[in-house]
């Protein structure tokens, strides 16, 4: 198929514009499961959504 190269450029200058942004939410998402895991480690009805 044919992808302009247009789309191509837009998405890459949208990833680079949000990385860091999306890095900061994976660091704090991390570690808030961190903290969540090390006070429920056992309580496995909490996992199985």
């Amino acid at each position: 198929m044919y992808y302009p190269v247009m789309v191509i450029v837009r998405k890459a200058d949208f990833y680079n514009k949000y990385k860091a942004r999306i890095s900061e939410l994976n660091e704090l998402g991390n570690r808030a499961f961190i903290c969540f895991r090390r006070y429920a480690p056992y309580d496995h009805d909490l996992f199985s959504f």
